[in-house]
């Protein structure tokens, strides 16, 4: 980027106006050691997504707890 004035302009612009994408509603499932990550995005093919809707990994794992627990119960 520090390089040219074109390959500035070029980074402003991506960061400004954004990327466009293809139409559609896409669903990404990542691995972590937790669980899955999801990211799942609907778009119009413009450079702005309609929604965009992110599934951390960070309290999904937690429901298996109480079943696996002494004494949990299943139907909490």
């Amino acid at each position: 980027m520090g390089q040219s004035m074109e390959a500035l302009i070029h980074h402003f612009k991506a960061s400004d106006e954004g990327f466009r994408s293809r139409p559609g509603r896409p669903y990404v499932p990542i691995e972590s050691p937790k669980a899955k990550l999801g990211c799942h995005v609907v778009s119009d093919g413009g450079t702005r997504p309609y929604r965009a809707h992110v599934r951390d990994p960070s309290f999904h794992h937690l429901q298996a707890v109480a079943v696996l627990c002494e004494g949990g119960n299943s139907r909490t």
